[in-house]
């Protein structure tokens, strides 16, 4: 359950990238690197918070 909940989070911040980006064709592997790297990096290099993605997320819905 931890490894798909993991994915999900990544999957969010690299749909999230890719809609900052303009919505590329073709680059969804340059954009999940990008957000498992985010994910991995030290806390204080991190581009998009996991509170930037619920907020999207949440500003998405309504």
């Amino acid at each position: 359950m931890i490894k798909s909940v993991h994915d999900q989070m990544i999957r969010e911040a690299a749909y999230f990238l890719w809609e900052k980006a303009g919505r590329p064709d073709g680059l969804s592997e340059k954009f999940w690197i990008e957000a498992c790297a985010q994910f991995y990096a030290p806390k204080s290099s991190r581009k998009v918070s996991s509170k930037q993605v619920r907020q999207k997320k949440e500003n998405a819905k309504t």
